[in-house]
This record gives structure tokens, C-alpha cells and sequence, in this order.
């Protein structure tokens, strides 16, 4: 979390699943696995992020902020045609 996003301090909940498919830009398969994570301090609605280290994303700015669960669409394709109903209802607390 603290690379991708800046973000730090979480307890670790469960595992909610792992996906595997195939990244066309990177002509790769992935596996990619997936948390449910609670953070120990109070979070910002919106922030923003930028890379740092020395991959490809240094320097980059990331912007960021919550979803409800009616908007899901909002999600980059990558990750919203992997989102089942499972994990829709373990991230909005419905399950």
C-alpha cells in the first residue's frame, strides 16, 4: 500500500482472492493478489501521490480517492472486470 499509494499503517484482514490473466501492454501473464485491508488511522477522502524509488513510476503523480459501491464503474478495467460480487460485498461491508 505504502508504494502504490503513500499510505501506510493498515491491518491486514483477510485474503479476498487471487487473479490471473493477461496484460496485453505488457505481454505478460499476472497474478495478482488480492487484500482486504483496514487502516489504523483516519484517511483522506482524496489524496494525491508521487512515485518515488527508482521503477518506472518515480516522479509520476498519482491521484486518488474512495468509491462507493455504485461506482464501481469508475474503476480502471483491469481491475473492475475481476470485481465479483464476492469481492463487492467484502470491500462494501455487505457480506
Amino acid at each position: 500500500m505504502q508504494e502504490e499509494s503513500g499510505l501506510k499503517q493498515f491491518k491486514l484482514v483477510k485474503k479476498i482472492g487471487t487473479q490471473y490473466y493477461y496484460k496485453d501492454y505488457i505481454d505478460a501473464n499476472v497474478e495478482r493478489h488480492d487484500y482486504l485491508l483496514i487502516p489504523e488511522t483516519k484517511l483522506p477522502e482524496k489524496w494525491r501521490f508521487t512515485g518515488e524509488g527508482e521503477g518506472e513510476d518515480c516522479g509520476t503523480v498519482f491521484n486518488y480517492q474512495w468509491i462507493k459501491q455504485d461506482e464501481i464503474y469508475l474503476l480502471d478495467k483491469e481491475f473492475r472486470e475481476y470485481m465479483s460480487e464476492k469481492y463487492i460485498q467484502e470491500l462494501f461491508g455487505n457480506g
